[in-house]
């Protein structure tokens, strides 16, 4: 009887380690495993509010992707979370964006978790690091990308 009370404890044992949540150390770095790249602030292009936001963002463990570009008065962020976060979107969403509001004032700020919207503002955040498009067509493609958010399908 002692062998069986025995096993059922070291079992217990063994299944409660097993179950921890992940406790992953290569997340402990300085940004929390978020994938975002810093875009250049030098030349006519200057996204260092964009920058600013990602590292401010980058903070949340919810977060695993952002990408963001901004003009001179507007800023448009695009971020995915872990999936077991989705059920939370919306007040995430809600939570972030007054968050940026508050860090960036004289910002019109835009924020999107679609998967469209973060493959649009990649692709535009990869233009702007080769140095491809000028100060008119940013403007043009982040009007573009307001109107993408704002559609509903």
């Amino acid at each position: 009887m002692n062998a069986y009370r025995f096993l059922f404890i070291v079992g217990m044992i063994l299944f409660l380690i097993g179950c921890s949540p992940n406790t992953d150390s290569s997340q402990s770095g300085p940004n929390n495993g978020v994938n975002f790249t810093n875009i250049s602030t030098k030349g006519s292009l200057d996204q260092s509010i964009s920058n600013n936001a990602k590292q401010s963002l980058s903070q949340h463990k919810e977060i695993t992707t952002i990408n963001a570009v901004n003009t001179e008065k507007i800023l448009v962020i695009a971020f995915e979370v872990h999936h077991n976060k989705r059920f939370q979107l919306a007040k995430l969403r809600k939570k972030m964006h007054k968050k940026l509001e508050k860090v960036f004032p004289d910002q019109k700020v835009e924020l999107s978790t679609d998967k469209k919207i973060v493959i649009e503002t990649n692709r535009l955040e990869n233009k702007i690091r080769q140095g491809d498009i000028s100060k008119k067509n940013l403007k043009k493609e982040v009007k573009h990308l307001i109107k993408l958010m704002n559609e509903q399908t």
